[in-house]
């Protein structure tokens, strides 16, 4: 395997013999569009999940400036869960957990003083406001799969990754 070897090729080229996998990532990459003209200081990270039946890719497009924190631009998010039975839900649950996931990423933390958490509920705890949000595309595709997978949590394993590998790839 070449160094060199483009991120989402490698993770193509890894997932060849499982078509689900395949059919989400070969979607994702023609849902991104154009990517080869990215920017210093820009970065795009994939990652790619499987949870409660359903297969879940993410993009996430990030810019950098030095001496402030990553943007986050765009993410493209493509679901195979199965057989649709309400798409606007399965959209809202994806938007929902990608929110989700940036909020616990980018500020995330759990404050403990002399052995006690700090935090009392939800109200204390930052989520990402839609002044910082990015464009969301959540795309959904035909699946071969016989029975309907899970739409709430399938989400959000993807997004930190996806997040890490875009700032390491908008800093090198």
């Amino acid at each position: 395997v070449s160094i060199n070897l483009d991120p989402l090729e490698f993770r193509r080229r890894a997932l060849a013999d499982r078509p689900r996998h395949l059919q989400v990532l070969n979607t994702l990459m023609e849902k991104l569009g154009n990517v080869s003209e990215i920017e210093p200081g820009q970065g795009i990270g994939y990652a790619i999940a499987e949870s409660h039946a359903t297969v879940v890719a993410h993009a996430v497009e990030v810019v950098t400036t030095v001496g402030k924190p990553v943007r986050v631009q765009r993410v493209v998010c493509v679901v195979d869960c199965g057989p649709i039975v309400h798409p606007d839900n399965v959209i809202a649950q994806m938007e929902s957990s990608i929110v989700d996931g940036l909020s616990a990423a980018l500020y995330g933390k759990v404050a403990i003083r002399g052995g006690e958490v700090q935090s009392g509920n939800f109200d204390d705890y930052r989520f990402m406001r839609l002044e910082h949000s990015p464009v969301i595309e959540v795309h959904l595709i035909a699946s071969l799969q016989s029975r309907p997978g899970g739409v709430g949590e399938p989400g959000l394993p993807g997004v930190a990754p996806a997040l890490c590998n875009a700032s390491y790839a908008a800093t090198r």
